[in-house]
């Protein structure tokens, strides 16, 4: 997304597919906490919420500071998919965020704390090595 956005690509984004996103660095980050706790068994970690791709998009267009007319709104139902696909692919997050006694990050909390290390060249000394 930010990659076409910042080369003034258009972008089409589902608006009917919810999904809740998590930084991968947060994600690290609580699997450690989840260690320390010793906890074993089945756990979402996701972000607190959910969101529309299209409004993902949008969010990161927003922080980014990148054109938000770039990003087209469409149905998954437009494309002539293979496999069928669910709409609804968030996560309920309640048992994690009782089991670590925290509140998990929120896609804004994400994007956020991704454009901070994006301004550090944090995301590019990783991708450079």
């Amino acid at each position: 997304i930010i990659h076409k956005l910042s080369h003034r690509e258009k972008l089409r984004a589902f608006k009917d597919v919810l999904f809740s996103p998590i930084l991968v660095n947060d994600l690290a980050e609580i699997l450690f906490k989840l260690e320390e706790k010793k906890f074993a068994g089945t756990i979402h970690i996701a972000s607190r919420e959910s969101c529309s791709k299209f409004e993902f998009a949008k969010s990161i267009a927003k922080i980014f500071n990148l054109d938000r007319t770039l990003i087209e709104p469409i149905s998954i139902d437009q494309l002539k998919l293979k496999a069928l696909r669910g709409k609804n692919n968030s996560l309920n997050v309640d048992r994690a965020e009782q089991i670590l006694n925290m509140k998990l990050p929120t896609v804004e909390d994400g994007l956020k704390k991704m454009h901070e290390l994006k301004l550090k060249d944090f995301i590019w000394e990783l991708r450079n090595g």
